[in-house]
């Protein structure tokens, strides 16, 4: 427990598996491959010469997006209190769900987290390069992973 609330206090790491104390076991490919697709996708600064929006891996998960989502509508049939917070639950996630297929596309994997918010969720999505997966199955399904979120508010700040 010791290790956990170090991790998630101490700015000194240099990565969350550091941090955690345990190793990240995502391959070393893998991990170079999220990299290249995240500094191919976003972390290069627009210039005089080139738009983001004309970037390959952009364009494509863009459109990919669009194509996916162009015909897409879900619903929960209305009838009680359980059934109109289901639907609350997931007109959220629906408004996540192209920012979550771009981050799934582009790292490979990412969750949806709910938050609790008044008497319901928000949900946030963490990217790949935001957790440190610790765990899988034989299947290799994830089973257990480090994330630490940091928050300011009024000047204060929360991890």
């Amino acid at each position: 427990m010791n290790i956990m609330i170090k991790a998630l206090f101490d700015q000194g790491y240099t990565s969350a598996a550091e941090a955690f104390g345990l190793p990240d076991i995502t391959t070393a490919a893998m991990q170079s491959a999220i990299k290249e697709w995240f500094n191919l996708f976003f972390m290069r600064e627009e210039t005089e010469r080139e738009d983001p929006s004309l970037r390959l891996p952009y364009a494509i998960i863009n459109k990919l997006a669009k194509a996916t989502f162009a015909e897409y509508d879900s619903a929960i049939a209305e009838g009680n209190v359980k059934s109109q917070w289901l639907n609350d639950a997931r007109r959220q996630m629906d408004r996540k769900k192209q920012e979550l297929l771009q981050w799934a596309c582009v790292g490979g994997e990412c969750f949806i987290k709910p938050v609790p918010q008044g008497t319901g969720f928000a949900y946030q999505i963490v990217r790949r390069d935001r957790y440190v997966v610790l765990g899988r199955n034989s299947d290799g399904e994830i089973t257990d992973i480090g994330m630490a979120a940091y928050t300011s508010a009024a000047g204060r700040y929360y991890t």
